[in-house]
C-alpha cells in the first residue's frame, strides 16, 4: 500500500501540469499522512464561464480516507487510504465511486516500506522514496466521495483513496503494489473527458511503465506524521540495497 506522499511542486507547475483553471492555497509538503488533506482533482468540472465556455479541471482539498456517501455514523475503523484496482469494479465500498466520483490524486513522489531481514535477523522495514526521474509532478488514479457528517450539522467532508496496482520493475524489490500512475491521455479518460467504457477505464488500472520511478532509502523518521520537511526525501547515508526478491537482502 502507499501511505504517504509529497506534493512540493509549486501551484503555477501544477496548474501547468495538469492544466488546472482553480487551486486552493497550497504549502509544500513532504509527509501527506491519512486522514490529512490532500490535493485532489475530481471529476467535477468547474462551472461554466459566463460566456458559458466550460469550466475545466479545478483542485481540492480532500481528507486522506475513503467515506462514502451513504455511510451513517462515525466509522468503525480507519477509512481506507487505498483501494486495489483488482476489485474496485464489485466491492460494494468501492464500485459506486468508481462509476461516479473518480479522482485524481497530485504528488511528486510517494514512501514505500520494504520488508527485510535486520542484522539481528528479524523482520525491519526501512522505507524508501520514489518519485519520477526529473522529480516532476504525478498524478494518482484515485475515488472520491462526499459526506454530510453525522452530527445534524451539515458539514460536508469530501474524502479520498489511492487506487493500487501490481509493481513494475522499479517497485518491485521494494513493494508488492504501486499506486496507480496516470499518463495525460489516462487523465482525461478518468476525469470522463473522453468517453471510456467500464472496462476502458478499468484498463487503465496497470502498472507505470518500467523506468517511470527512482527511488532510495530515506530515514524513518517519515514514519511519524508529525514530522516535515525536506530531510525526509534525504538518501539514508549508509546506502540500502534491497536483493533480487522481495524481502531479500544483499549479503
Amino acid at each position: 500500500m502507499c501511505g504517504r506522499y509529497t506534493l512540493k511542486t509549486p501551484a503555477d507547475e501544477l496548474a501547468e501540469a495538469f492544466d488546472l483553471r482553480a487551486l486552493p492555497e497550497l504549502e509544500a509538503r513532504w509527509n501527506v499522512s491519512p486522514s490529512q488533506l490532500g490535493l485532489v482533482v475530481p471529476n467535477e468540472p468547474l462551472p461554466a464561464g459566463e460566456d458559458g465556455a466550460p469550466g475545466g479541471r479545478g483542485g481540492r482539498m480532500m481528507r486522506w480516507g475513503l467515506m462514502p456517501s451513504w455511510l451513517r455514523g462515525p466509522p468503525k475503523v480507519a477509512p481506507p487510504v487505498n483501494a486495489r484496482a483488482e476489485t474496485i469494479a464489485e466491492k460494494p465500498y468501492f464500485r459506486g465511486a468508481f462509476r461516479h466520483h473518480r479522482c485524481l490524486v497530485l504528488c511528486d513522489g510517494y514512501y514505500e516500506w520494504h520488508v527485510h531481514r535486520g542484522p539481528d535477523g528479524r523482520p525491519a522495514k526501512t522505507p524508501f522514496y520514489l518519485t519520477r526521474p526529473d522529480g516532476g509532478p504525478m498524478a494518482f488514479a484515485g475515488l472520491w466521495q462526499q459526506l454530510y457528517e453525522p452530527n445534524g450539522l451539515g458539514g460536508l467532508i469530501e474524502s479520498y483513496c489511492l487506487i493500487t496496482t501490481t509493481p513494475n520493475a522499479d517497485v518491485a524489490p521494494i513493494h508488492d503494489r504501486m499506486p496507480v500512475l496516470l499518463d495525460a491521455a489516462g487523465i482525461r479518460r478518468w476525469l470522463g473527458e473522453e468517453p471510456a467504457s467500464p472496462d476502458a477505464l478499468h484498463a487503465l488500472l496497470r502498472p507505470a511503465p518500467d523506468g517511470s520511478l527512482v527511488a532510495w532509502a530515506v530515514s524513518n523518521r517519515v514514519n511519524s506524521p508529525r514530522y516535515e520537511g525536506p530531510e525526509l526525501i534525504a538518501p539514508l547515508a549508509e546506502p540500502f540495497r534491497t536483493g533480487p526478491r522481495q524481502g531479500e537482502l544483499f549479503e
